[in-house]
């Protein structure tokens, strides 16, 4: 199967890449460091906590009816 001009051009940049690494050690390679993700999104935060202060009961399953 061919490569797209664009596999091609992503290849050779990774190939690059992996050319300077080699040789070096572990320590002098320097990595590009991704930002850390929240493990649960915004949405998900808002949500919990529009819930929890607006209707504090049903966020935590009470019951206002009280069964005698």
């Amino acid at each position: 199967m061919a490569q797209t001009p664009q596999q091609r051009r992503a290849n050779n940049t990774f190939a690059k890449a992996e050319e300077r690494k080699r040789g070096k050690p572990q320590g002098e390679v320097l990595r590009k460091e991704k930002p850390a993700k929240a493990p649960i999104s915004k949405t998900w935060v808002c949500k919990c906590l529009f819930t929890s202060l607006i209707r504090p009961s049903h966020a935590l399953g009470i019951s206002r009816c009280s069964a005698e």
